[in-house]
């Protein structure tokens, strides 16, 4: 019998290595492609062949070559920009499993339009979210919107090549305090001939829902809590941690018909800002994708990767994992710069709604490392490489910025 081979685009990141993790401890041979010289998966002990990526014109051409010469089964790529360039080309990859879904399904949830739309129809709160054309049209919303809102752009990384031709930097999220304030926001992004979504600002904490989802049947769920995130005031995860599936049973119930709703195939992290206080759940938005905290899943025993590999390969549904709860999991050179800020740069907070507890995020910093349920989203003893790889380039870079400073 033919060995199980899988080609991973994208092995540089957390989400990439631990991909290649879970499916080389399942028998999976791993064989990855990496853009940096200091690429953490390149380093791993469960990555049998690493190979820089061509550029783009070339990509297509070079994994057609790896599968054909590795005999792959399967090719899966991490990135959402990485994604949509291959489904161009789907049509070439007729031998090998592409384990994420055609674009007509991913354009269904990166149009936040059509999916807040779907989630009203089902009664899941979404924030008033309003889009101009022209800056002249930001006159009329003067008296609907309530301050402070949140900007951020509809589709990040279709938007970044028109942000990098001008020199303009991509900001996730920027929080607006005043009507003034928001044209003069707006008024940097004209040039680019686009505008980002105007948001109302929800409060709360990152809660992310997760399925994967193979003939319309859930094969696997998993959920967890944002503990912190870079930067403070809202971000990706920096510490996160599993929850039991009997929590938040009814807004799991919801989630899952919303992907269903969307037609969906494949996986996808839902992402709502919970308040805690009032315990409502505001839908954010669904990624299409492995999210970028998928180590904790990992550590989880989610096992997303290779229930997706059985199914996309073999058309096999296995039985849904029983996931660890109360499993923490830090991105360490993030997390390190969030504690940075908050005890030396607290005035660079931009939410000023944020409750800075610096005292407490030091002690919580310190006693995550003696806490039996910490995990790290690179660093494992037993694939050690990694971490030392990461540590090197991070120096590299610290050292540069050095030099030419």
């Amino acid at each position: 019998m033919n060995q199980d081979v899988i080609i991973v685009l994208g092995i540089d990141n957390p989400t990439g290595l631990c991909l290649c993790r879970e499916l080389s401890e399942q028998g999976v041979e791993v064989v990855g492609l990496f853009a940096s010289r200091f690429s953490i998966g390149a380093a791993s002990k469960h990555v049998s062949a690493a190979y820089r990526r061509a550029n783009k014109d070339e990509l297509i051409e070079q994994l057609l070559g790896l599968a054909a010469k590795h005999k792959a089964k399967a090719l899966l790529a991490v990135a959402e920009n990485d994604i949509q360039w291959i489904n161009l080309h789907r049509d070439q990859f007729s031998d090998v499993a592409l384990l994420f879904p055609e674009q007509s399904t991913m354009d269904r949830v990166l149009d936040k339009a059509q999916t807040y739309r779907h989630a009203k129809a089902l009664g899941i709160p979404v924030p008033e979210t309003y889009e101009i054309e022209t800056l002249e049209a930001l006159a009329a919303l003067r008296d609907e919107l309530v301050f402070p809102v949140v900007v951020k752009w509809k589709e990040p990384v279709a938007i970044i090549p028109k942000l990098s031709a001008l020199g303009v930097p991509l900001v996730k999220a920027e929080y607006v305090y005043s009507f003034e304030q928001l044209t003069q926001v707006l008024a940097t992004y004209e040039p680019v001939g686009e505008f980002p979504l105007i948001q109302e600002y929800r409060k709360g904490v990152g809660l992310g829902q997760f399925f994967l989802i193979h003939d319309g049947q859930v094969l696997q769920r998993f959920q967890h809590q944002r503990i912190h995130e870079w930067p403070p005031e809202g971000g990706y995860s920096t510490v996160c941690r599993s929850l039991p599936q009997a929590e938040h049973q009814e807004l799991s119930r919801l989630s899952e018909a919303l992907l269903k709703a969307l037609d969906w195939e494949g996986v996808a992290m839902v992402e709502y800002r919970y308040d805690e206080a009032t315990k409502q759940a505001v839908l954010m938005e669904i990624n299409g994708r492995f999210w970028g905290s998928f180590p904790l899943a990992y550590h989880a025993n989610a096992g997303f990767a290779w229930r997706l590999y059985q199914a996309g390969v073999y058309g096999r549904g296995l039985p849904e994992s029983q996931v660890t709860p109360g499993l923490e999991c830090r991105f360490m050179v993030p997390e390190t710069k969030r504690l940075l800020r908050v005890l030396l740069q607290p005035s660079k907070i931009k939410d000023r709604s944020y409750h800075n507890t610096p005292l407490g995020d030091l002690g919580r910093y310190l006693l995550s490392f003696v806490n039996p349920k910490t995990r790290y989203f690179v660093f494992m003893l037993t694939d050690a490489k990694p971490f030392f790889r990461d540590v090197k380039g991070m120096m590299t870079g610290v050292i540069k910025r050095f030099t030419r400073g």
